[in-house]
């Protein structure tokens, strides 16, 4: 049904690209940081609200080597997360093989990342326990990290992906989001 985005910045990503409709950009990317919040609701309810409060219900942050490494990471991996994600849908419409390939990209990327940023590659991801933990707006927590470096890495990756394998679809660089 939603094509398994559960990630603000691929939705983006994919938009500009021209392989998702506008229309449904706004709608997803709600319901996304919804979900991500109701998630990380869960581990307050599967855990006691102690142990969630103690983990920040599972938040995000830079690594002991910066937040300026944690971006770098979080937009190379989301870079070539888009690839990925746009390469096998050029390739094949097999759903399986399609979420298989994905799965293990996720999974390495957050083997690479966990120590670096907390492994994100998603807004939504951070935004909810952000929110639950009240982390949000505080500035030692870095969360416009886990928002620029996923959009930016995962357009550019989006778009030069387009541009090296000559996708004709049209790039919405310009076009208003329809709200």
């Amino acid at each position: 049904m939603s094509g398994g985005h559960v990630n603000p910045a691929v939705t983006f990503s994919l938009f500009v690209a021209g392989r998702f409709p506008g229309k449904n950009v706004v709608p997803y990317i709600i319901s996304q940081l919804l979900g991500a919040v109701l998630a990380s609701g869960t581990v307050s309810v599967l855990f006691g609200y102690s142990t969630a409060d103690a983990v920040q219900f599972g938040a995000t942050i830079p690594g002991i080597r910066g937040p300026y490494v944690a971006f770098f990471g979080e937009f190379v991996m989301t870079f070539f997360f888009l690839w990925t994600i746009m390469g096998i849908t050029s390739r094949t419409t097999n759903t399986a093989v399609i979420a298989v390939v994905i799965g293990i990209y996720v999974s390495i990327m957050i083997f690479m990342l966990g120590t670096v940023s907390g492994g994100s590659i998603n807004p939504a991801r951070s935004f909810g326990p952000a929110i639950l933990s009240g982390i949000l707006f505080k500035e030692q927590y870095y969360q416009w990290i886990y928002w620029v470096a996923p959009i930016a890495g995962g357009t550019l990756g989006a778009l030069s992906y387009k541009f090296i394998y000559r996708e004709k679809t049209k790039i919405h660089l310009s076009d208003p989001l329809p709200v």
